[in-house]
């Protein structure tokens, strides 16, 4: 089982109003609690880390500057969930569940750039574009040996 989600702006119930109050806390229960029931079922459980997420919708930014492809990109401290990433990995981890941190794929130490390989990362915020999701296929392959399919 390949498990992914995505965490920006999410909103939890409390009693039928929307907030964000305590949902660092809901995920990690949430993700524990699913994690539990999941692997005795599964022969295998990997969890690929929450991405970068750019500042901007990409494709949109890269029209609006068409010379200058690093107006785009975005420091890594407001592209990455650090702090989110590293409460998946361990609960994951708890659970002997692999965790792959896909952040390289996606940035650098200091930039999450807008473009990588002449590629385009992001369609959105919130999605990778789909030629960067093919780019990343063999990626995905050596780092949970998984093979691509044709």
């Amino acid at each position: 089982v390949l498990l992914r989600g995505a965490v920006p702006e999410p909103l939890r119930s409390d009693d039928g109003e929307p907030t964000s109050e305590g949902l660092p806390e809901a995920w990690e229960t949430g993700l524990d609690s699913m994690l539990e029931r999941l692997t005795p079922l599964a022969g295998r459980v990997v969890l690929l880390g929450d991405m970068a997420y750019p500042s901007g919708p990409g494709i949109d930014c890269l029209s609006e500057h068409p010379d200058d492809v690093s107006a785009c990109n975005t420091p890594y401290e407001d592209a990455v969930l650090v702090e989110h990433n590293a409460m998946e990995r361990r609960v994951a981890e708890a659970h002997g569940v692999e965790y792959v941190d896909i952040i390289p794929w996606f940035c650098t130490d200091t930039t999450c750039p807008a473009v990588i390989g002449g590629i385009t990362t992001h369609r959105d915020a919130m999605h990778i574009n789909e030629n960067y999701v093919v780019f990343l296929s063999s990626a995905l392959a050596e780092s949970t040996g998984l093979t691509p399919r044709a």
